[in-house]
């Protein structure tokens, strides 16, 4: 039993990360960016993440209350934790009490303390907290993610931080998501690298929740897919390297869309249903991507019938259905390199069979 374990370990990659405040210097590189929320992939680009625990956190965290200058600290992650838990993705984070370990320790229980003699604390002092994450690098399943905070630093959990002062609260909302598998993104978002002193920010952004529901889905009571697209009857199949999912954020109609999966380079995420013909189709779609090398893609069959790339809005197309059934096919697509814009496609409003478009009758003068 010993030895299967220590086999299990040596499987297991430890990953740190660090956040810096160097706010100001972040907010002007980042100017301009719509979207970029970045999830953590093995090297097969598969994401890591708990989906395979039924929780799916899998485990309770635990909460060493030894910060050297605040009290309350479990009561100030457990509102960080239930920020996540509320945000309509398919996880859950479960308290289960508090603890005198230290971490990381790779013991297989979610720790969170602080400490003041912590080795990368002293390597970079600017640093406030450090997650560190075990997890199998050919499955990407997580087997255990730890927290340190750097009690060095001057910590708050009141209502309000007092300049000079890091809110627990806002700064544990950012390192779990680091547990459930965000990288680092950019502001607004809860996940930029960067948090200022006396000054919590204890919201998700948009961009957070795109993210952390593009890697465990959509709650359940959120939108389903064919309520996203507005049609019971059509049945719907994903594919490809990530899962097209149901979304609040953006819409055309009815406060749901469909969005494309999260991919990487040279890679695709496609959505695709039957329809039998003759007849009338219909649907919203858009797209904000690399231009002209990142498409959102529509297909009748293996042909290929309109794209678009770059940033367009919300747009309706018409298609017409010849008898005989039809494989009508959505793909996202990605060239070799660069990230633009959201990196993704929206599809909304699928109408089959649509009303057939009849053009305008012209007034006949006379003269």
């Amino acid at each position: 039993m010993t030895r299967g374990r220590q086999r299990y370990k040596r499987l297991l990659l430890k990953v740190s990360i660090f956040l810096i405040p160097h706010l100001l210097a972040i907010l002007l590189f980042a100017a301009g960016v719509v979207s970029a929320y970045v999830i953590n992939k093995t090297d097969t680009q598969d994401p890591v993440d708990w989906t395979y625990n039924a929780n799916p956190m899998g485990e309770n965290y635990l909460v060493n209350e030894n910060c050297a200058d605040s009290s309350g600290e479990a009561a100030a992650i457990q509102k960080a934790a239930a920020t996540w838990s509320n945000a309509g993705a398919k996880f859950t984070f479960s308290y289960g009490g508090t603890t005198t370990s230290s971490a990381p320790n790779g013991d297989g229980v979610n720790c969170i303390s602080w400490s003041s003699t912590y080795q990368p604390f002293l390597d970079e002092p600017t640093t406030l907290a450090e997650a560190t994450r075990w997890y199998n690098p050919t499955t990407g399943d997580i087997s255990e993610v730890d927290c340190v905070f750097n009690d060095n630093k001057n910590w708050s959990t009141g209502a309000t931080t007092p300049a000079g002062y890091f809110d627990v609260e806002t700064v544990m909302l950012h390192e779990f998501g680091h547990y459930l598998s965000l990288g680092h993104s950019v502001a607004p978002a809860v996940m930029q690298p960067t948090v200022p002193s006396g000054a919590p920010r204890r919201t998700l952004t948009t961009d957070d929740i795109d993210g952390i529901i593009a890697i465990y889905g959509a709650a359940a009571g959120g939108p389903t897919l064919n309520q996203a697209l507005d049609n019971a009857n059509l049945t719907f199949t994903l594919g490809g390297n990530g899962n097209w999912f149901p979304e609040t954020t953006t819409s055309y109609y009815g406060g749901s869309a469909a969005r494309s999966g999260a991919i990487s380079n040279d890679q695709s995420s496609w959505l695709e249903t039957t329809v039998v013909g003759p007849g009338n189709f219909s649907f919203y779609w858009k797209v904000s991507s690399e231009p002209d090398y990142d498409f959102l893609e529509f297909y009748i069959g293996a042909v290929r019938q309109a794209r678009i790339s770059g940033n367009v809005d919300w747009q309706q197309k018409f298609f017409s259905i010849s008898a005989g059934s039809h494989t009508l096919k959505w793909v996202y697509v990605k060239d070799g390199s660069v990230i633009a814009g959201s990196d993704c496609g929206w599809l909304d409003k699928v109408v089959y069979p649509a009303p057939a478009r009849i053009a305008p009758i012209l007034p006949l003068l006379l003269y």
